[in-house]
């Protein structure tokens, strides 16, 4: 369940943030929109918090992988009601963390390997990755929201 729903939102997440395509597509991008959330609601934020309680490497990493599933549930939740609401600004802030936290998955498996190159211990490396997979990534999508709010529109 979290690879298959990992996998349907890390293919078609990247598609929504497409200006264009989202303008003339609007239904497109909806129904892209609710398969995007029902991959991470009901099938792969669940199936990681899960497995985070059997995460190797001891309370460290249950509370980083169970913080990105949780973060993950939660702006994907907050996106959906944001746009139930007819609140886009506040939808497209949420998706912009939501899909930070899907791509936790490409950075895990970028950097864990990249660690381990550099000499840092698999078990340690491993320590790290739990939070440093998604982390970033969310200072990373805070300072496009940031620089989306300050940049004056035409």
């Amino acid at each position: 369940m979290h690879f298959i729903g990992g996998a349907i939102a890390l293919g078609i997440g990247w598609t929504q943030f497409l200006k264009n395509f989202r303008t003339k597509h609007l239904n497109t991008h909806r129904r892209i929109g609710y398969a995007y959330i029902i991959a991470i609601v009901l099938c792969s934020s669940p199936a990681a918090f899960y497995m985070a309680m059997y995460a190797n490497g001891g309370f460290n990493n249950v509370l980083g992988f169970g913080m990105m599933a949780a973060c993950w549930f939660g702006f994907t939740a907050m996106a959906f009601a944001s746009i139930k609401r007819r609140d886009i600004g506040a939808h497209e802030r949420w998706m912009i963390r939501s899909f930070a936290v899907t791509l936790g998955a490409v950075t895990l498996r970028v950097f864990m390997p990249l660690m381990i190159a550099m000499g840092i211990p698999e078990p340690e490396a491993y320590q790290a990755i739990s939070w440093f997979c998604w982390v970033p990534n969310l200072f990373v999508a805070e300072w496009i929201i940031q620089r989306k709010l300050l940049t004056p529109t035409a």
